[in-house]
Formats: structure tokens, sequence, C-alpha cells
């Protein structure tokens, strides 16, 4: 069994995808969805919810409290640190070095702050992806890319501006470059944690899991680390 922490739309078989967005609460209500979007309780584009269901919800700032001590062989989770408190990124690769079985293997993607600084100095360029900040430079491009913050704030209901003040998925909270990364994956006591490429992993398969476009360019690093 494979442990996919916050996995999205992105559900992949073999793997247990978890996630503790609205987004994958609502993909099992559609209809109450598509009624609360026509009352404007929840913006209208979560009707469009390209969420499937089969998704294990839960807030991963909480225990991994359905996996039992060394049940998985494998952790995945990509562009989901850095969303998380410090202290709460923290307790989540604990847990997930709790739930590996020995020998099991964690992989962690997340934006590379290095790579948003060189930028930020002029050193490099990356592309723009997500189409975040196309007509942003210097500190505005920066502050865009590192809060992965929106650029217009939309009007919304309370519900959701009370949800959104709770549980803020979207925003960036911590930052890592590759060094601070394994440093952390060390100190949750994970061996050889080091740095690696697109789909260069001890994982099988890695390649139905990994997206290139959260790692090529410049714009993610991926650390991996093992279980003794």
């Amino acid at each position: 069994m494979r442990l996919h922490l916050g996995c999205g739309p992105t559900v992949v078989p073999g793997w247990d995808n978890v996630d503790g967005s609205w987004s994958a609460w609502f993909a099992r209500h559609r209809g109450l969805l598509r009624l609360l979007a026509r009352c404007r309780v929840v913006p209208a584009k979560l009707a469009l919810n390209p969420y499937p269901t089969g998704i294990r919800i839960h807030d991963l700032r909480r225990r991994l409290g359905f996996a039992a001590t060394g049940s998985y062989e494998a952790v995945y989770a990509s562009h989901v640190l850095e969303h998380l408190c410090f202290a709460d990124a923290q307790q989540l690769l604990s847990e997930s070095f709790r739930v590996l079985r020995p020998g099991g293997v964690a992989r962690i993607l997340v934006p590379d702050l290095r790579s948003l600084v060189l930028e930020y100095l002029g050193q490099m360029e990356l592309g723009d992806q997500s189409g975040d900040a196309p007509h942003l430079d210097g500190a505005d491009r920066f502050s865009a890319r590192f809060l992965n913050a929106p650029l217009q704030q939309g009007r919304a209901s309370l519900p959701y501006r009370i949800y959104a003040a709770y549980y803020d998925l979207h925003q960036h909270k911590w930052m890592y470059d590759a060094p601070s990364l394994i440093r952390h994956m060390q100190r949750a006591g994970f061996q050889d944690a080091a740095e690696r490429g697109l789909f260069d992993s001890r994982i099988t398969d890695i390649e139905l899991i990994e997206n290139p476009e959260r790692l090529g360019a410049g714009y993610g690093i991926c650390v991996e680390g093992v279980k003794r």
C-alpha cells in the first residue's frame, strides 16, 4: 500500500489518495454542491468540481490516525508541505515516517525557494506554468510566487470566507530549498535523504503519479528519504 498525501484531483490506482480540501468533500456530494453554487453560498467554479470520488478525506494538519504504524511502503506528497505552517509540516513529516514500514520511501516535492530568489535577483527566469504572474516583475513577481496569493480577491459568501480563513489551503506558509528539506526529513528520522530529479526514485512506477510541471525548469525540488 502506498500513501499519496494532498492528492488533489490526481487519484492514482494503487495508492491511498488523501486530501482535505473542500473540493474533495464536495466530490461526494455533487448535488449539494450544485445547489449551494446556485444559491451563491460557494463559488460557482466549485460546481465544475474536477475531483473524482475515491479520495480519503483527511485534514493533513492532524495526525494520520487512519494509518497504522508501518503500514505503507511509500509516501508521496507534491507541493503540499509549503501550504502547512511550520509545526504542522514537521508533524506531517514525522507521521510519514511513522506510517512507513522499514525500508519504505518518502518522496516530497516543494517549490524551490532558491530558484525564486535567483529569479528575483535576475539570475534566472522561471516559466509561468500556472499563469499566475505573467505581467509582474521584481518584488511583485517574487511575492506572487512566494505567497501563492491571488492577484485579485473576488467577492465571496460569508460561509466561504469563514472556510477560507480557517483552512486557507491555497497560500504558502513556509518555503524550502533542497538543504532545508533534507534537514527536516533527517530530523523526522529519514536516512539517506537526498535531492532527486524527475522520475529518479526508489519508488517503482513513479511516472504514474509525478507531474513534470511540478519539478522541472527550476520550479520545484524533490527530496527522497528512507526509513531504516
